[in-house]
């Protein structure tokens, strides 16, 4: 458990420093207004990662330990993700090249495919090592967004540095770098694993039965969860599209990067929840006490460090905005100030979402999502329209504290578990190394 901790700490050390050092210094390279744009369309991508990977980026954190045969749960894995990528992609081409009114070249559109399917498939890849308890290719391997990605963030942090000593980078340059850096980790797992992926996509072609009973449950789950993480990501979006429809990308660009600075108090949240996934599912189904304890803890250990990051941030709003953005961007720490209370309830409650998710209660979790986004949207477009980026920011805080409370309501109704942050001395002799490596 330490050394898996451990290992998140510095690969989320890595990528947080990393994103913020690219950003800032975008955000010196570019004008207001091409970073609004750059930041617009890299917060979007992960949609297309989403519906590309089809729910399959925590399958085998859910399901992997039900297969005794690993190569048919791998072939499952494959077949589903080849009929999604022919669904999907010419629906992406017709949109970003027909139907969206884009200022990014055609050379530039492509890469956002590219990248959307090479993040799509380093998730799946990435999801299977989590399963295999083999946390570090996980964390190296893994798209951005993720709590990892390690690999991605080298290259694309090298290849921006490399270009900018060359020529100044317009938007459609940095969006084709993004596309190489992640062609590039693609094909280094693929020829670090060749052999591997080799024989299960020979067991795969040898064995395509489409409609067997467990490729049709592993489908309709995979869609369930692509379903309400699509939904999840949407509300983490809608607010810089909001800002983007009725104010200018320059202020959609200042709010996502603002966003960006405030992952910093979901840190310790991404360190411990990646690595606990597989661990949740295992428990739930084989010793509901001990899982209570295990999420008692894991809420505590999120709350008191999240509680003092948002601090530090809070208080020292200015600093960070120059140190990391520039003297340009120290207007906006009013509304930094209030975007890290907004962030507040993600800590306050623990980890409802991945505790419905990974006990088979994803139903009910896409039931709240369905009836709470469409509400809170026009709420916060009304907001927005009739008051000032202040009190938009506040009340976009408000329904984060709703929906947060209402997943603690039914992680205790579906599961029985209390998701607070609590804590007990017996705690201290918790077995962290059996749970985690059975």
């Amino acid at each position: 458990m330490i050394n898996k901790i451990m290992l998140s700490l510095f690969s989320k050390i890595f990528v947080s420093i990393a994103g913020i050092f690219v950003y800032g210094l975008l955000a010196r390279q570019l004008n207001a207004n091409d970073f609004g744009i750059f930041t617009f369309y890299m917060s979007n991508i992960p949609i297309l990662v989403l519906l590309l990977s089809a729910g399959l980026f925590s399958t085998s954190s859910r399901s992997l330990f039900t297969f005794s045969n690993r190569f048919y749960f791998v072939k499952n894995l494959f077949q589903i993700f080849s009929i999604s990528t022919f669904f999907w992609i010419p629906l992406f081409v017709l949109g970003l090249f027909f139907f969206i009114d884009s200022q990014l070249s055609i050379l530039a559109r492509i890469a956002i495919l590219v990248s959307a399917f090479c993040f799509a498939s380093l998730r799946i890849f990435s999801d299977y090592f989590r399963a295999k308890n083999n946390i570090f290719n996980f964390l190296l391997f893994n798209s951005p967004a993720t709590g990892g990605g390690v690999l991605f963030w080298f290259f694309f942090t090298f290849y921006i540095l490399f270009s900018i000593a060359l020529n100044p980078l317009i938007v459609d340059d940095i969006i084709i770098l993004a596309a190489f850096s992640s062609l590039t980790v693609l094909l280094i797992l693929i020829l670090s694993y060749y052999k591997k992926i080799k024989s299960f996509f020979d067991y795969s072609f040898a064995n395509m039965l489409f409609f067997d009973n467990s490729f049709k449950n592993l489908l309709l789950s995979s869609i369930n969860i692509m379903f309400v993480q699509i939904i999840f990501t949407f509300n983490s979006a809608y607010p810089s599209w909001i800002i983007l429809y009725y104010l200018s990308t320059v202020e959609a660009g200042y709010f996502l990067a603002l966003f960006k600075l405030c992952t910093f108090i979901l840190s310790p949240l991404s360190i411990i929840d990646i690595t606990t996934p597989q661990v949740i599912s295992r428990l739930y189904h084989n010793n509901s006490i001990l899982l209570q304890d295990f999420i008692s803890i894991l809420s505590f250990v999120r709350f008191m460090i999240g509680v003092l990051i948002a601090t530090i941030l809070f208080i020292f709003s200015d600093q960070f905005l120059f140190l990391f953005y520039g003297e340009k961007f120290i207007s906006q720490s009013i509304y930094l100030k209030f975007m890290v209370c907004s962030f507040l309830p993600f800590i306050l409650f623990g980890p409802t979402r991945q505790i419905l998710i990974f006990t088979s209660n994803e139903k009910i979790l896409s039931k709240l999502d369905i009836i709470l986004t469409p509400i809170f949207f026009v709420f916060l477009m009304i907001i927005l329209k009739t008051n000032s980026l202040e009190t938009f920011i506040i009340c976009y805080g408000f329904t984060n504290l709703i929906r947060e409370f209402l997943y603690f309501i039914n992680v205790s109704r579906c599961t029985k578990l209390n998701s607070l942050p609590k804590f007990k001395k017996s705690f201290l002799k918790f077995d962290f190394k059996n749970v985690m490596n059975k």
